[in-house]
């Protein structure tokens, strides 16, 4: 019970944020680094780098969207 006592208490911090900066809404990358070759993605340490700005917004239950951004032939930004 501990756990959802936590997720509450995250929560209600950044409704706080929001109100008192007058935000909608959080932009930031997906990602951390250009995504990986399928094959290599599977790789523990890949995966975890790759999940680790996606911890935002599922630590206090907002909708989110990944939107890929870039031209053809480079990395996303």
């Amino acid at each position: 019970m501990h756990g959802l006592k936590s997720i509450g208490q995250l929560c209600a911090y950044w409704d706080q944020i929001y109100s008192a900066l007058k935000m909608d809404a959080i932009l930031y990358p997906t990602l951390c680094c250009g995504a990986p070759r399928i094959e290599n993605a599977g790789q523990p340490d890949i995966f975890n780098k790759l999940i680790r700005n996606t911890d935002i917004a599922r630590s206090e239950g907002a909708p989110n969207v990944t939107v890929p951004v870039a031209d053809p032939g480079n990395l996303s930004v």
